[in-house]
């Protein structure tokens, strides 16, 4: 059983992408061929051992509309 959970795609899906990015489209084969390489560099990945510190930074922010003078600023 694989360490991560596997996202379903539809061949429709990733059509609408490659759309969107400026090709023409794709066909099924070469769907099931992209997501197999995806799902191999991706379980490559999560295989990794995290061995050094690894320093981040947390953000968090809230966003309040206000009215001011009758306007939303």
């Amino acid at each position: 059983m694989s360490k991560y959970r596997r996202i379903r795609r539809s061949t429709r899906s990733v059509d609408d992408l490659v759309r969107a990015m400026g090709m023409d489209g794709i066909s099924k084969s070469r769907v099931g061929r992209l997501c197999g390489e995806i799902d191999e560099r991706v379980g490559a990945f999560l295989a990794c051992p995290i061995e050094d510190d690894w320093p981040y930074v947390w953000l968090d922010a809230t966003y309040v509309k206000a009215r001011r003078d009758g306007h939303i600023v």
